[in-house]
């Protein structure tokens, strides 16, 4: 039987020129549109959940489970749409963490819907919307979203932003889904892109390693990788240059 999975895998490797000092690609959708359509994953009692905008198929049942308290939901990664370093964003967002002491919180991660970028982010509860907006400002951020237990509410930091609003739906997810593929697809591992043939391939097999390290790290997978072990490396390709992380403002870049 023919090996499909590539029909189904993310094309994470191919989604950045490659060619030196390259600039990123433009962005796939408007700034208010990724907020807008992103997913969230987060883990509760050891349970895992998904939430997404309601008219964002899956072939997952929701569940009438609403596992978290209102909020807003931010992030310091990314400050200001420009390339960063994973350590970069790790440490912003450290730093949004202690500012944060004074609130109840829920880590989580936000995703685009197509997993092709992720962000550290927290679901900060009892805070009002000027404080959120003002933290979000602090960090660099675009915007922000409004979680209610049903709908969510997208706020541009500066500038003008459409009257919005869509419903969530939650779905429980029985296992974690591999990242790199598409449709929630938690039994097949995806597939490696690149090679150790040509300098191109090679190139590809870096960046894909790459990725495919910050999205497993980050959401889990059941299907390549063991509960709670470091992550396995699939790909022996060494990168020469650093990557930044890609992001909703355009996707890869090598710094």
């Amino acid at each position: 039987m023919p090996d499909n999975r590539k029909h189904h895998t993310i094309s994470i490797a191919f989604t950045h020129d490659l060619a030196a000092n390259a600039d990123r690609k433009p962005p796939q959708e408007s700034v208010f549109d990724s907020y807008a359509n992103q997913h969230y994953r987060l883990k509760l009692d050891g349970r895992l959940f998904q939430i997404a905008p309601i008219d964002q198929p899956t072939q997952l049942p929701e569940t009438d489970e609403r596992p978290v308290a209102p909020g807003y939901i931010i992030s310091a990664w990314n400050p200001n749409g420009d390339p960063a370093l994973e350590n970069d964003n790790d440490e912003a967002n450290d730093r949004l963490e202690q500012d944060l002491a004074g609130f109840s919180y829920t880590p989580l991660v936000t995703l685009a819907r197509n997993s092709r970028w992720i962000e550290r982010s927290f679901l900060v509860h009892g805070i009002n919307r000027k404080k959120a907006v003002s933290l979000a400002r602090k960090y660099g951020q675009k915007g922000l979203v409004a979680l209610t237990d049903r709908t969510l509410e997208v706020i541009l930091v500066d500038e003008p932003t459409p009257e919005n609003s869509k419903t969530l739906k939650v779905i429980e997810l029985p296992a974690a889904p591999c990242p790199l593929m598409l449709e929630f697809d938690a039994e097949n591992e995806c597939r490696p892109y690149g090679g150790p043939w040509t300098s191109s391939s090679i190139h590809a097999a870096a960046i894909w390693g790459f990725q495919s390290k910050l999205l497993v790290n980050a959401l889990g997978c059941s299907a390549c990788q063991k509960p709670e072990q470091p992550y396995r490396q699939r790909t022996g390709a060494t990168a020469i240059n650093r990557a930044a992380v890609p992001s909703r403002f355009g996707g890869w870049q090598w710094m």
